[in-house]
């Protein structure tokens, strides 16, 4: 594994940066934990640092990939968060939202997002971004058997599917009705996401340590097995510079990230981290966060997948971004 300075080209949206900050390209917003607050991660890639804290003393935020808006709380107050990136950055409160969310999805096209609490057991569809955001009614799962692993949306938000961990585990889909419908029951299935063509449905089953592949249109199951990774918990999709689809899979306690090519099926490359990977939080439309800040003295680690995956990181304080390839 290499050290040293890493330039990627990741795809920046240029925009006029807050008032206490130059100009320039930005990767993306986050919410950074130990502020409590709204940061850009800006500069040129191998040089990139993280922006002045906006709208502190949140308890959450989820700003939408790629965009300068997103939703908020503060004081248990669900927020509509306009103008990232600029001097007028805003909030203005949404009617509805049933409760503080651990956890939020955003749809690739940024027209919905999907709440969910992992310990009250309840998901949330908000539609309607950026201009006229509304909560729909949420969604108790304290019916369906076992707990709530994890959530994924499609591209256009038109389809919400939830992973069910436990004696009873299983993944449901939802198209838009208060009601989920059983795809498939699984021995532990931790993580989802949808493919790129939002066609078929990845299923990381820790229990198997195997990936599943469900068919929307007929609910069939392909089954791949991941001998690479020895604790997979995290997976998000794409598609590589051939077009083909591929799964990116994070694994614990191996720090590893795996690049598996779904339509080969087999792993394409592994890339061992030197951190603790901590999930995947689309940042940009070819960035993820995949360790999230915990202290004021962390850095923030990012996945490029184009037009190669390669890891590097964002530093707490001013200086360079380092990373490993």
């Amino acid at each position: 594994m290499r050290f040293g300075i890493l330039f990627l080209p990741i795809a920046c949206v240029s925009i006029s940066l807050s008032a206490q900050s130059l100009s320039g390209p930005v990767v993306g917003f986050s919410f950074d934990e130990p502020t409590q607050s709204i940061r850009a991660v800006n500069g040129l890639p191998g040089s990139a640092t993280l922006g002045s804290a906006v709208l502190s003393g949140m308890e959450f935020g989820s700003p939408a990939p790629y965009r300068t808006y997103g939703v908020g709380f503060r004081n248990a107050q669900g927020l509509r968060i306009t103008g990232l990136g600029s001097s007028q950055v805003s909030t203005e409160p949404i009617a509805g939202i049933f409760g503080t969310p651990e956890g939020a999805v955003w749809s690739a096209d940024g027209s919905h997002v999907a709440l969910f609490s992992r310990s009250e057991h309840w998901i949330q569809a908000l539609s309607g971004w950026p201009s006229a955001p509304v909560a729909e009614a949420h969604q108790d799962l304290a019916l369906l058997a076992g707990q709530l692993c994890d959530v994924a949306i499609n591209s256009t938000g038109g389809q919400v599917a939830i992973a069910m961990c436990g004696r009873q585990a299983g993944v449901y889909l939802s198209a838009g009705g208060p009601q989920f419908t059983p795809l498939a029951g699984f021995e532990n299935p931790i993580a989802l996401a949808f493919s790129a063509d939002d066609a078929s449905l990845y299923v990381l089953d820790a229990g198997t340590r195997k990936l599943a592949v469900i068919k929307i249109s007929d609910s069939s199951v392909e089954e791949l097995t991941l001998p690479e990774l020895a604790a997979p918990f995290a997976i998000r999709a794409g598609v590589d510079t051939s077009k083909q689809p591929v799964a990116y899979i994070l694994s614990r306690s191996d720090r590893v990230l795996g690049i598996y090519n779904v339509s080969a099926k087999k792993m394409e490359e592994t890339i061992p981290l030197n951190f603790a990977p901590s999930g995947f939080q689309a940042l940009g439309t070819t960035t993820f966060v995949i360790a999230s800040r915990v202290q004021t003295s962390d850095p923030l680690w990012l996945l490029s997948t184009q037009p190669h995956p390669a890891v590097y990181f964002v530093p707490a304080l001013q200086a360079a971004a380092k990373g490993v390839q």
